[in-house]
Formats: structure tokens, sequence, C-alpha cells
């Protein structure tokens, strides 16, 4: 699409992607450099002490001097890196968007017995 305003023509440029709303012109990224480096190195750092951070949240969890926030909070990150994150309910609607029941997904799972 052309547009000619004062005898200039003007041509509509697709644009895409970007959060500003602007866009990015095509062929272009709105990322160029990349990931940048440092995070690969992060990601690595972090997975080497997965040992150590689970053992410090199971250490948390069930020790009963510590607050029970903490223990609770210890707890539901162990829970959630084992089984993931809980399904949320979700609300059904009729024609009219009148909600008429709530939707559960729900799997069934061996859950392993708790040793102390």
């Amino acid at each position: 699409m052309s547009d000619k305003t004062d005898g200039v023509e003007k041509k509509a440029v697709e644009r895409r992607g970007g959060a500003s709303g602007a866009g990015f012109m095509p062929g272009k990224s709105g990322n160029p450099g990349g990931r940048p480096k440092g995070v690969a190195e992060v990601v690595e750092m972090a997975r080497k002490h997965t040992a150590v951070a689970m053992q410090a949240l199971v250490d948390i969890a069930t020790d009963d001097t510590k607050p029970p926030a903490a223990r609770a909070t210890a707890a539901v990150a162990l829970l959630e890196r084992g089984w993931g994150k809980p399904v949320q309910p979700t609300m059904e609607q009729d024609e009219n968007g009148k909600a008429v029941g709530r939707g559960l997904v729900v799997f069934a799972v061996n859950m392993p017995k708790v040793v102390e």
C-alpha cells in the first residue's frame, strides 16, 4: 500500500513484534546480539549446586526450630520441583458467559511413602 502526500510517496511497512508496540522492521531482530553470554554460565553454575540447594530445602522443611512460613515455603519448593505445580481449577461458562461449574484436571500418581 502506498500513499501520496504533498508529492511524496509513503509506503506502508509491515512491522512485527516489539514490546513498545512499534514493532521491528522486516529482517531486523529485536535482539540482534542474541542471548547474553553470561546467562549460560549462570545456568551451569546453578545446576552444579542443585544437590546442595535441594538439601538446604530439605533441611529447612524438616527443622522444627525454623519458622513455619520458612518450612512451608521450602516444602512447596520441594514438591513443585518433584511433582510440578498443581493444576488450577477453571470456570466453565454457558453460551451466555455465565459460570456453570468448575473443571479440574486430575492426575493419578503413585506418591512415594514418606520416610523419616
